[in-house]
């Protein structure tokens, strides 16, 4: 008998693949957001404002050392050309700063703590993005081989970003609250993976493919900074473990469920949900094409869905 379940969201038991994309272009720009701006001192004492860089519409940190970005003139900004990336092809622009700037000589959780605090900061709603974006800015730089304690090494050099002396502390304040965050978000996910645990499923933290981009410029001429940012939100990613089916039995009904927007009857993509039959997980997966997704040919059985992670903006 076949049988066909009308309900209020729509899943499938294999995850989508994130589609990628990637582009170029040339040129750097100052942000114009004033709440990015940073007052900061040259190594003669003389103070400037710090704006900084963005390319394809997004902030940039500097990576390394190299001629000052503050003296941007248009014939500067315009010697970068740049690189930008979303979905699995991220990972090829992360591979190049890393093979081109000081995030190379960053051990393993240093990167991945960097990776984090681009991804944070990209998504802060709070009063303070601009000292967060020194904050880790002096992250990076403090983990570089050549920085220099007072910042700026030369009136025409600029230490990456690197906090002036009197703010140093500041920043490296901010960085330990960005940290907290981190190790907060990390024992979350490992409650998460312990339950699933206790169910029958491997659970794993994984980058989120279909939101991930990044962004990598560089000069033409030799000496200057490059500028790169990364995204990429966590999520948990699912499997059964050794021993036990990876799916239910094959049978012969259909289940359709759609994600609605509230009051209306407008598929919602974008919501993460995790399925189960008699109580057992069986999958995860996020919402799509108009909120809909089809589970098909499963068999008798308690089918329950439980909404995990809601669209943005929801």
């Amino acid at each position: 008998m076949s049988a066909m379940l009308a309900l209020l969201t729509l899943l499938t038991l294999l995850p989508t693949s994130a589609l990628a994309a990637s582009g170029s272009g040339t040129g750097i720009k100052a942000t114009t957001d004033p709440n990015l701006w940073s007052t900061r001192l040259t190594s003669t004492g003389q103070s400037y404002s710090y704006r900084p860089p963005t390319a394809a519409g997004k902030q940039l940190y500097c990576m390394d050392l190299g001629y000052s970005y503050r003296y941007g003139t248009a014939s500067f900004l315009n010697s970068y050309t740049y690189q930008s990336a979303t979905g699995a092809d991220s990972d090829a622009l992360w591979d190049a700063a890393v093979a081109g700037t000081g995030l190379g000589e960053m051990d393993a959780a240093t990167k991945e703590n960097v990776k984090w605090m681009m991804t944070y900061i990209a998504d802060y709603k709070g009063d303070i993005p601009g000292s967060l974006f020194m904050a880790l800015q002096t992250y990076i730089w403090d983990h570089q081989s050549n920085k220099s304690a007072g910042g700026d090494t030369s009136g025409d050099i600029d230490a990456g970003g690197f906090a002036n002396a009197d703010t140093y502390e500041t920043y490296l304040g901010y960085v330990d609250w960005l940290l907290a965050q981190k190790a907060k978000e990390d024992a979350e996910f490992h409650e998460q993976i312990e339950k699933y645990t206790a169910q029958g499923a491997v659970a794993t933290v994984v980058e989120d493919e279909s939101a991930k981009w990044a962004v990598y410029a560089k000069s033409s001429v030799s000496g200057r900074q490059s500028f790169f940012a990364y995204y990429a939100p966590r999520k948990l990613s699912f499997e059964v473990q050794p021993g036990k089916p990876d799916r239910p039995p094959a049978g012969d009904a259909d289940i359709t469920l759609k994600k609605v927007i509230a009051g209306t009857n407008t598929g919602l993509d974008g919501a993460v949900f995790n399925i189960y039959r008699d109580g057992q997980i069986v999958g995860s997966d996020v919402t799509k094409n108009g909120g809909i997704i089809e589970v098909n040919n499963v068999t008798k059985g308690l089918w329950s869905f439980v909404e995990t992670e809601a669209p943005s903006g929801y």
